[in-house]
């Protein structure tokens, strides 16, 4: 009888011993899940903006930002901003516009429009609840604006630094796909402010923050 049990259990040793790789695998944990993922915004916006001369104008633009996830909560991004901006001016106004103190005999008042383009990179935290994601963000980067008047002859180019702290809003229709909104102003220059529409395309479901 000893000598039995004393078989069974080399047996049973020798069993455990040659076990094959994949049975080993099933007893280890589950790697932890990716929080990392990536998804491209393209939105149009409107906005209000001082080119540097002193007066506001209203404009318009398109949008192009890529997002990368940190993690669950927070993101980092670059930004890219192409647009227009125009004004009607009164006579007093396009004087101090124009710098010119002299006037005339009978002012006249001016249409004065330009161009903008803004990169940006953009960090920001955000939270789930259900369908929908809001968020906090900051962007930083560089503005250039291009002012021109009747009949279209350039008058000024500039360009300078920009700091917005924003919100957003986004509504999952899908795991891959967003839409939403985000309004701001910069943190500096509290007259000026952006609201935009934005579409989102997100490569992984949900970017990894559902499981």
């Amino acid at each position: 009888m000893r000598n039995t049990l004393v078989v069974l259990l080399v047996a049973g040793a020798a069993g455990v011993a040659s076990a094959q790789p994949s049975e080993a695998l099933v007893l280890a944990p589950p790697a932890p899940p990716s929080t990392s993922g990536m998804w491209l915004d393209f939105g149009a916006g409107a906005t209000r903006i001082d080119p540097g001369n002193g007066q506001t104008y209203r404009g318009e633009y398109v949008r192009f930002a890529p997002q990368v996830t940190l993690n669950r909560m927070f993101y980092l991004g670059a930004e890219i901003d192409i647009g227009s901006f125009d004004a009607s001016l009164g006579p007093s106004n396009a004087t101090a516009a124009r710098g010119d103190t002299t006037g005339g005999t009978m002012p006249m008042g001016e249409k004065i429009d330009g161009e903008l383009a803004a990169a940006k990179l953009v960090g920001g935290a955000r939270l789930m609840a259900g369908a929908f994601s809001g968020g906090l963000e900051l962007a930083a980067g560089v503005r250039y604006t291009t002012l021109t008047s009747e009949p279209g002859i350039a008058s000024n180019s500039q360009g300078m630094g920009i700091v917005e702290a924003r919100g957003r809003l986004d509504v999952w229709l899908t795991p891959h796909v967003t839409v939403g909104a985000l309004a701001g102003s910069d943190i500096v220059r509290r007259d000026e402010a952006t609201f935009a529409l934005n579409f989102g395309f997100h490569f992984e479901p949900f970017d990894h923050t559902r499981y």
